[in-house]
C-alpha cells in the first residue's frame, strides 16, 4: 500500500500508515474564545486506524516540536481533537497496530534523535506510554511493522537517515515489549521502507529508500536479514510503496524520488523470485516525499498517489492494469506533502486520503467512489507560528491576521467580519532556515493598501547566516508580493514603524539581539516614500534588545524610541526631528524585559512605559520630556510576552493586557488601572496558554477591542471582547502552531 511508516503482513504487501508536517483552521465555538487552528507544531507523520473502538478511521499526528495530536472522526469524515497527553518529543514517523494482542491499536513512534517508543491502547481510545525506550536511531523519516520472526506478533523495522548510524531491527514478545535483534543492515542515510513477501518465500522482506542506491533486504523467515546485493534505483527516495502494480501477483515497488535535480519517480518490477528491473516508466518530475497505493477506481488494480514537495501539485496517476500510469489530472493539494495515508473516512466504502503537510494545513480529500476527490474543507492545524499581527489587508472593512511562522514562513488568514478566519494559502516565505521573529503592518509604497515587514531572526535548529528583514508589497487586495529587499543581517527581535524623519512615510527601527553573526546593533530603516529603504549610519545601540516603541516621549512633535533590554537596563533616544536620534543615559530598571508599549497611564498628558518582564511587570512615568521614574509597582510573576494598553473596562482610563507564557502554561492577565496609573489584576479568567505573541484589534466589528494570541505549543485564541461589565468571555481557538516571538504592534 503505501510508504515511509509502514505495517507489513504475511502473504500480503505491506500496510503503510504514513509520515507528515504541519496544519490550519478548523471550527471551534465561541475577551469570547471560538475557531481552532488546531494543534500543527511541525508535525511528522500521520497514521490513521480505528483507535477509540468506534469503527471509523481515527489519526495520530506526531508533531516534532510540540505535544502530539489525536483526532478522533465521528464517523463521518469530521474530526475533533482528543483531549489526552499524549507524546512530546521529536515524533516522525507514527505507527497504529495491535502490539499487545488486547485487539485494539496500540502505538509504536519512531522518534528522531531520541528513543522510540511504544504506547499502549486500553480498548477505548486511551493511549499510555508503556516506558520503554527502543533504541537511539537518527530516524527522521519511516519505520515499519511486520511479523518479522514467524511468531504472529508485529515486530519493527526502523531505519536511520544517516550514513553513521545503522537500520535496525526490533522484536516483539508478544505483549508489545521490543527488544534490539542485534542486526546492524546498512548504513545508507535511509528515508523510507516498506515490507513485503517480495520472493515468494512467505516472510517479509525489506526494500529500504535510500539517498542513493535503494537495496532489498532478504528475511530467512526468523527475522534476519540479508542484504540481496540488488541496487534497485540510486536517486534520493523519500518514499517507497510495495503492491501488485502489473497483475502477476507478486509485490512491485513505486519510488517517491525528492531530487533538486527533477529525478521522476521510478516502477520497479518484480520476477517472482525477488528480482528487480526498472520499467522505464517516466513520470512527472516532481520533488516526491510520499507514496500511497491504493484501488481507486473500479478496475481493481493499484493505483498510486504521490506527495510532492512545496509548490509542486500533489499526482494521482490511474493504472491501467499492467503498471502503465496515467496522470489523472486532479488538483489535489499544492506543497509539502510530506505524508499521506488512504482509508475510508465517511463511512461510504471507498477510500479518501488524508495528507500531511510541510508548513501547510493537513487536508482529506474525499472520494466519490469513482476515484474523483473534493476537499473535505478541513483544515488540521496551522504552520509553526512565531508572530501575528492584524490589519485589513484586503480592503474588505475588517481585520485580517497575518501569522509569522517557524521557518520563516508566513500565512494571511482572512477575518470573515464576525472574527472567524480562513487561510488564504499565501506563502510570504523568507526560507526555512529562518524563524519569524514580528510582522507589522502599514502603507510603506503610498498605495493606500497595508504592505508587510517580516522580522528574521536565526533558526537555532537549522541555522542560516543571514536572517535579513523583508517586505513585501500589497497588490490593494490582500495578495503580496516580495519586493526583493534584504534589510540588514541581524538577529531581530523587535520591530516598529512610525515616520521619523518627517518626510510623511513609514520607515523601520529594528531592536536586534547579538549572534554569532551579529553584534546586536539596533537599526534604522529610511523610507524613500515608494517602500524602498535604505540603512542609516545611525547606531542605536548595542545589545540584548528584544524590543522597541516609537512614541512622542518629549513633548515636540517627532517619535522618539523606547528600547527594551532583555537581562540589562531599558533605555531611551530622542529624536531631533529628521530621525537622527541621541540616547538619553537612562538606565531603565534592570529586568528582563520582553516587550514594551507606551501610553498615559497617570493622566498627565504624556506616554508612559508599561514594561513586560520575566517575573513581574513594571510601569515607569514620563515626566513629559522624556524622563523616566520607576512607579514601584511589579505586576505579578509571570513571563509576558505582549503587552496591549487600551480602557479594558470603559470606566475612561488605559489599562494593561498582558499575554503571559513563553512557552510555559501560564495565564493570561488584565491589569486594571485606578486613573492615576496603579494597576491591580482584575482577576478575570482568561486561559493559561504557552503564548509568545499577541495582537489587538477589533475583530468582530462591534466596536470594541479584540485579542489575537498566538502560541509555541497550544491554542492560537482569539479573545472576544463581551464587555457589558468587567468579563471577556474566552471563545475562538486559532489552534497550535509554535509560537514564539514576543513582538507587539
Amino acid at each position: 500500500m503505501a510508504n515511509p511508516c509502514a505495517r507489513g503482513r504475511m502473504l500480503a504487501t505491506a500496510l503503510t500508515l504514513a509520515l507528515a508536517t504541519t496544519a490550519h483552521l478548523s471550527a471551534g465555538s465561541g475577551f469570547l474564545q471560538g475557531w481552532t487552528l488546531a494543534p500543527g507544531a511541525d508535525s511528522h507523520s500521520v497514521a490513521l486506524g480505528d483507535i477509540d473502538g468506534d469503527g471509523d478511521g481515527d489519526a495520530y499526528v506526531t508533531e516534532f516540536y510540540g505535544p502530539d495530536t489525536l483526532w478522533l472522526n465521528d464517523g463521518s469524515g469530521q474530526f475533533s481533537r482528543s483531549s489526552q497527553v499524549l507524546d512530546s518529543g521529536y515524533g516522525s514517523c507514527a505507527l497504529l497496530a495491535p502490539l499487545d494482542n488486547n485487539g485494539s491499536l496500540d502505538l509504536f513512534l519512531a522518534r528522531h534523535l531520541s528513543d522510540n517508543r511504544v504506547w499502549l491502547n486500553n480498548g477505548a481510545g486511551t493511549l499510555t506510554d508503556s516506558g520503554q525506550s527502543i533504541g537511539a536511531t537518527f530516524s527522521r523519516r519511516g519505520a515499519a511493522l511486520g511479523d518479522l520472526d514467524g511468531d504472529l506478533d508485529l515486530d519493527a523495522y526502523v531505519p536511520s537517515d544517516s550514513s553513521d548510524d545503522v537500520n535496525e531491527v526490533f522484536l516483539n514478545n508478544g505483549a508489545g515489549v521490543f527488544t534490539n535483534s542485534g542486526q546492524a543492515l546498512g548504513s545508507y542515510a535511509s528515508r523510507a521502507v516498506a515490507l513485503g513477501d517480495v520472493d515468494g518465500d512467505l516472510d517479509l522482506d525489506a526494500m529500504i529508500g535510500n539517498n542513493g542506491a535503494n537495496k532489498l533486504w532478504k528475511n530467512n523467515g526468523a527475522g534476519v536479514f540479508t542484504d540481496s546485493g540488488q541496487t534497485v534505483g540510486t536517486r534520493g527516495t523519500f518514499g517507497v510503496a510495495l503492491g501488485d502494480l502489473d497483475g502477476d501477483t507478486d509485490l512491485d515497488v513505486y519510488f517517491a524520488n525528492g531530487s533538486t535535480s527533477g529525478d521522476s519517480d521510478q516502477v520497479w518490477l518484480n520476477n517472482g523470485a525477488g528480482v528487480f528491473s526498472n520499467s522505464g516508466l517516466v513520470f512527472d518530475g516532481d520533488y516526491s516525499f510520499s507514496v500511497v497505493l491504493f484501488k481507486c477506481d473500479a478496475d481493481n488494480d493499484l493505483d498510486v498517489f504521490v506527495g510532492n514537495n512545496t509548490g509542486q501539485p500533489n499526482r494521482l496517476y490511474l493504472n491501467n492494469g499492467s503498471a502503465v500510469f496515467t496522470d489523472s489530472g486532479q488538483a489535489l493539494g499544492v506543497g509539502g506533502a510530506i505524508s499521506v495515508a488512504a482509508r475510508d473516512l465517511d463511512g461510504d466504502t471507498d477510500l479518501d486520503l488524508f495528507v500531511a503537510n510541510i508548513h501547510e494545513p493537513e487536508q482529506i480529500f474525499l472520494n466519490d467512489g469513482l476515484c474523483q476527490f473534493t476537499a473535505s474543507g478541513q483544515l488540521l492545524g496551522s504552520n509553526a507560528a512565531e508572530a501575528v499581527a492584524l490589519g485589513d489587508v484586503d480592503a474588505d472593512g475588517d481585520l485580517d491576521a497575518l501569522i509569522g511562522g517557524y521557518g520563516g514562513i508566513t500565512r494571511v488568514l482572512r477575518n470573515d467580519g464576525l472574527a472567524a478566519f480562513t487561510d488564504d494559502d499565501q506563502w510570504l516565505a523568507a526560507g526555512l532556515g529562518q524563524t519569524t521573529s514580528g510582522v507589522r503592518l502599514a502603507d510603506f509604497d503610498g498605495d493606500h493598501d497595508l504592505d508587510a515587514w517580516i522580522g528574521l531572526a536565526l533558526n537555532a535548529l537549522v541555522g542560516n547566516d543571514d536572517p535579513a528583514d523583508r517586505i513585501w508589497l500589497n497588490d490593494g487586495s490582500g495578495h503580496f508580493t516580495d519586493s526583493g529587499q534584504l534589510l540588514g543581517s541581524d538577529y531581530t527581535l523587535g520591530g516598529a514603524l512610525g515616520d521619523v524623519d518627517g518626510d510623511l512615510d513609514v520607515d523601520i527601527v529594528v531592536a536586534n539581539y547579538p549572534s554569532s553573526f551579529s553584534p546586536g546593533t539596533n537599526r534604522l530603516y529610511l523610507n524613500d516614500g515608494s517602500g524602498v529603504f535604505t540603512q542609516s549610519a545611525q547606531s542605536l545601540g548595542t545589545g540584548t534588545y528584544g524590543a522597541v516603541a516609537l512614541g512622542r516621549l518629549d513633548g515636540d512633535a517627532d517619535l522618539d524610541l523606547f528600547f527594551a533590554r532583555r537581562g540589562g537596563a531599558s533605555a531611551v533616544w530622542l529624536n531631533n526631528g529628521s530621525g537622527t536620534f541621541a540616547d538619553t543615559g537612562q538606565s531603565l530598571g534592570n529586568a528582563n524585559t520582553y516587550v514594551v508599549a507606551l501610553g498615559d497611564l497617570n493622566g498627565d498628558g504624556d506616554l508612559d512605559a508599561f514594561l513586560g518582564n520575566d517575573g513581574g511587570n513594571t510601569v515607569w512615568f514620563n515626566n513629559g520630556s522624556g524622563t523616566f521614574a520607576d512607579s514601584l509597582q511589579v505586576l505579578g510573576v509571570e513571563t509576558t510576552v505582549a503587552v496591549h494598553l487600551f480602557d479594558a473596562d470603559a470606566d475612561g482610563d488605559i489599562d494593561a493586557w498582558a499575554t503571559n507564557g513563553d512557552g510555559l502554561s501560564q495565564a493570561t492577565q488584565v491589569w486594571l488601572n485606578d486613573g492615576t496609573g496603579h494597576f491591580t489584576d482584575s482577576g478575570w479568567a482568561l486561559a493559561s496558554t504557552t503564548a509568545t505573541a499577541s495582537a489587538i484589534g477589533n475583530l468582530d466589528n462591534d466596536t470594541d477591542l479584540d485579542v489575537l494570541v498566538v502560541s509555541f505549543d497550544g491554542d492560537h485564541q482569539v479573545w472576544l471582547n463581551q464587555y457589558s461589565g468587567p468579563i471577556f468571555l474566552d471563545g475562538f481557538n486559532l489552534g497550535n502552531t509554535n509560537a514564539w516571538s514576543a513582538v507587539v504592534p
